[in-house]
């Protein structure tokens, strides 16, 4: 998996922020950068064009942004688990759907039920999920999961 930008104002904002000389202005100019892109920026993957509108002023997205993955093992060994087996994906903490739409992307077979706890991660994770028309495959609850109530 290497997610990159698809729009040219994409990749612009990710040499300009990850792989520019630092230099005085940097960074109020990247300040206004990501007012500009407060509604996200669409990445791709080639391999299975899974497609995510990532927040830049998250953490994790901000990380995929710059080196093109999160969790890159883990997102492997996933996938051959997964394989061509039909049956159900469980993601808990599915945050934007990093997992949910790379594994159900992959395998045409496979159903996914995710489930997060925050509020901006799923409405993040529901905008990812019609972005890759993957709503007839995906349960989804905006709940914790606990021993105890």
């Amino acid at each position: 998996m290497k997610l990159h930008p698809k729009s040219f104002t994409g990749k612009l904002y990710k040499f300009y922020t990850y792989d520019f000389v630092q230099h005085p202005g940097k960074n109020r100019v990247v300040s206004i950068l990501k007012r500009f892109f407060k509604n996200g920026i669409e990445v791709i993957d080639d391999e299975t064009q899974t497609r995510y509108i990532l927040n830049i002023n998250d953490l994790l997205c901000s990380i995929i942004l710059k080196y093109g993955h999160y969790e890159e093992y883990s997102i492997k060994i996933a996938r051959e688990i997964c394989g061509d087996n039909d049956g159900y994906f469980l993601d808990v903490g599915a945050n934007f759907g990093l997992y949910t739409c790379y594994l159900l992307s992959a395998n045409p077979k496979l159903k996914s039920i995710s489930l997060d706890a925050s509020y901006i991660a799923f409405a993040q994770l529901l905008t990812n999920i019609n972005l890759n028309k993957l709503n007839n495959r995906v349960q989804l609850s905006n709940t914790a999961l606990s021993d105890s109530y």
